[in-house]
């Protein structure tokens, strides 16, 4: 799952937007392990990624921080990821 939010982050000539998401995800088997391997992955692919947008340039990317979570009868666990990107429009 995901969730976002949208800041202005315009300066004197430019438009832009601070993007913070928020997203999760799930192990299928008991304990953190699998969803911490799952973040280490997203956030290799996203940290400083060069990312190509229609219409706006990505200025960065950074997962800013993770957690885990045990759900209900700690069968699995949640992971949080939190990400920053920082988009200029062209």
């Amino acid at each position: 799952t995901a969730q976002s939010q949208v800041r202005d982050w315009s300066t004197m000539t430019e438009r832009g937007g601070e993007h913070m998401l928020l997203l999760d995800v799930w192990s299928q088997s008991p304990g953190a392990r699998e969803a911490l391997e799952i973040m280490a992955l997203i956030a290799d692919a996203l940290n400083d990624a060069q990312l190509t947008l229609p219409g706006a340039t990505c200025v960065l990317v950074r997962v800013l921080d993770t957690q885990t979570t045990r759900e209900v009868g700690g069968r699995f666990a949640r992971g949080r990821l939190r990400v920053r990107a920082l988009v200029e429009t062209v």
